[in-house]
């Protein structure tokens, strides 16, 4: 048999993907990664780091013109410039979507294919196609958990190393790279991938500029091979390439990475997040807001609370240099405030640590009540780590003063999110995003119908400003 590389086998597979390809699931979900995407991005619009990366791209920009839309900004600017600040604004609430905890694939995914699909054109049925390329290529190189995890160890951040791939991979589709050009196009993503983990560890703000850049080295990595400009055959798997750059090894069983391409879609493990906070952080505050909801116990009545998760959860970003959190960044923190509020709410001031807590002083009784009782709560709660513990897979067991006890646990199928999922979301962010009931309503229209859509352009003209915005 012919020695095919695995570039090889994933650009065969974009080059003759086509919608006929896709199963109603896949299609549902793309359209659930388009409608949270674009909905979390204008949550964040206002965010500071988000509108200094449009001025930034705007100034340097200044005299060109502009073809592609920044979301929400009623201005444009270059593919590569306007693909840049929507990825920062997808992930500056870290309620970004998550494959495998550590990789957020539509910030390069979606942010890419949306800026290239505007200018090429591109009908809604193609764009579809594209966006399950890209996060089909993605998934399959990062679908070892042993990959993500190596790469982690090895001091480096998963999203920006894996999502390199995602955004050359759906804007070479887009593109109409053919199956020689798209193995190029994902070479040249192999030598652009970059990103460490001691920004995260350390809790400054590097990982969505990470993200960011790697959206646009996606879409350079197309338009170089469209360009004629080639790369080495095994530029993932080889001696001295990606694989055991970043994973310090490249003599693996990559049937994960190529077995059954176009039969098993690997995209369908995207979860998303229905809170601002880190993904690890999602289901202990679904699965705690849960046995509150049936099991009807007030704060008062707890004596103990005790979670278990998986040490590369509760070690975040990996157990060899986990970061030191403040008290509203803990795992603990957020459960007990799902103790306490029965849920986690979506917003609170920018300059604030962590973004939805509750613990916010507010100036009144009943602000000053609850944050009293998250601190009592959250002093009776304890994490412990969990080495046989699958990640997304915690347990919560609630001691109540009169001897019950409640036990219960989820897992990442809670996060396996559709259309119908992420319009439930959009409502919980409309007072964030700065969009009317008109503007919101013909959005969510559009991606049930995304696939009829004649052009791209026409979906980005109904995000391109936030109609309801309060005005300076």
């Amino acid at each position: 048999m012919e020695y095919a590389s695995i570039s090889r086998h994933l650009a065969r597979f974009v080059d003759r993907l086509s919608y006929k390809d896709l199963p109603p699931s896949v299609i549902d979900r793309v359209k659930g990664r388009i409608l949270h995407g674009v909905c979390t991005a204008f949550a964040g619009y206002e965010h500071p780091m988000v509108q200094a990366g449009k001025r930034l791209i705007l100034n340097e920009e200044k005299g060109s013109p502009g073809t592609t839309t920044i979301l929400g900004a009623n201005v444009k600017a270059s593919k590569l410039g306007a693909a840049f600040v929507n990825s920062m604004m997808l992930s500056c609430r870290n309620q970004h979507d998550s494959y495998r905890m550590l990789i957020h694939p539509s910030a390069q995914v979606l942010s890419s294919a949306l800026a290239v699909a505007e200018n090429n054109g591109t009908s809604g049925k193609d764009v579809l196609v594209g966006l399950a390329a890209g996060y089909e290529v993605l998934t399959r190189l990062a679908s070892s958990e042993e990959y993500v995890l190596d790469a982690h160890a090895h001091g480096f951040r998963a999203s920006p190393l894996f999502g390199v791939f995602g955004a050359a991979a759906a804007t070479g589709k887009l593109m109409g790279l053919n199956e020689d050009q798209l193995r190029d196009a994902l070479g040249f993503a192999a030598t652009f991938a970059a990103g460490t983990a001691e920004g995260p560890r350390g809790g400054s703000g590097e990982s969505m500029f990470q993200d960011a850049h790697a959206t646009r080295s996606g879409i350079m990595a197309s338009l170089m091979a469209q360009e004629g400009f080639t790369t080495t055959e095994q530029a993932i798997e080889g001696e001295a390439g990606f694989y055991n750059a970043f994973t310090g090894k490249y003599q693996r069983d990559y049937e994960t990475v190529v077995g059954d391409l176009g039969k098993r879609f690997e995209l369908l493990n995207i979860t998303s997040k229905r809170y601002p906070c880190a993904g690890f952080n999602q289901l202990p505050i679904m699965l705690m807001a849960r046995m509150v909801k049936e099991h009807k116990f007030t704060p008062d009545q707890i004596t103990r609370i005790d979670i278990e998760m998986s040490p590369y959860e509760t070690r975040y970003p990996h157990p060899q240099f986990a970061r030191r959190w403040t008290v509203v960044g803990l795992i603990e923190y957020f459960v007990s405030v799902a103790a306490v509020a029965g849920d986690f709410p979506q917003s609170r001031p920018w300059q604030n640590y962590i973004i939805g807590s509750v613990v916010s002083g507010g100036g009144t009784d009943a602000a000053a009540s609850q944050d009293l009782a998250v601190f009592n709560t959250l002093k009776k709660t304890q994490l412990h780590s969990n080495i046989h513990r699958p990640i997304y897979h915690p347990k919560i067991t609630v001691r109540l003063k009169n001897g019950k006890v409640i036990e219960a646990e989820n897992d990442k199928k809670e996060l396996f999110w559709g259309v119908k999922e992420e319009e439930e979301l959009a409502v919980r962010l409309k007072p964030l995003m700065g969009m009317s009931e008109k503007q919101l309503s013909g959005v969510q229209g559009a991606v049930r119908g995304f696939e009829k859509l004649k052009g791209a352009g026409d979906f980005l003209k109904l995000v391109a400003r936030r109609e309801a915005a309060k005005k300076a």
